[in-house]
C-alpha cells in the first residue's frame, strides 16, 4: 500500500502473504509469536468459548472450564479455559492450545416452561 510520495507502508495482510516457501511461513511464525499480533488473537481466541460442561483439568492454583468454540469451515474444537489465580496469577502461560481437542456437537430446539412464583 502507498500513501502520497511517502515511503511504501505494508499492512499485515501484506506482510503475511507475501511467502516464497514453507520455510518463510514458519520464520514468519516464529517471529510473530513473540509479537503483540499473535498474542493478542490467541488470548482473545482462548476467552472466546461456550461452556460445554464437559469434564476438564482442574489446577489447585486457577479455577478451569470445558469450553468449546465453532470454527469456520463447521466444525467444532473445545479446550481448557484456565482463569483466576489471584494477584499473581497469570492462568494465560498454561499450554492450552497443546490440550485442544475435536468435539462432535449435537444442535436441537427444545421448548422449556418456566414458573416463576410470587406470595398473593
Amino acid at each position: 500500500m502507498r500513501t502520497g510520495d511517502g515511503p511504501e507502508i505494508l499492512s499485515d495482510a501484506d506482510i503475511i502473504c507475501n511467502f516464497e516457501d514453507g520455510e518463510d511461513i514458519d520464520k514468519c511464525y516464529d517471529e510473530l509469536q513473540s509479537e503483540w499480533l499473535l498474542q493478542d488473537g490467541l488470548e482473545d481466541f482462548r476467552c472466546s468459548g461456550t461452556e460445554t460442561g464437559l469434564p476438564c483439568e482442574h489446577s489447585r492454583h486457577y479455577e478451569s472450564d470445558s469450553v468449546g468454540t465453532q470454527l469456520d469451515d463447521g466444525s467444532w474444537v473445545g479446550w481448557t479455559y484456565w482463569y483466576g489465580g489471584g494477584k499473581f496469577g497469570d492462568p494465560q502461560a498454561i499450554d492450552w492450545l497443546e490440550e485442544a481437542y475435536d468435539l462432535d456437537v449435537t444442535e436441537t430446539q427444545e421448548m422449556v416452561t418456566v414458573r416463576k412464583f410470587s406470595k398473593r
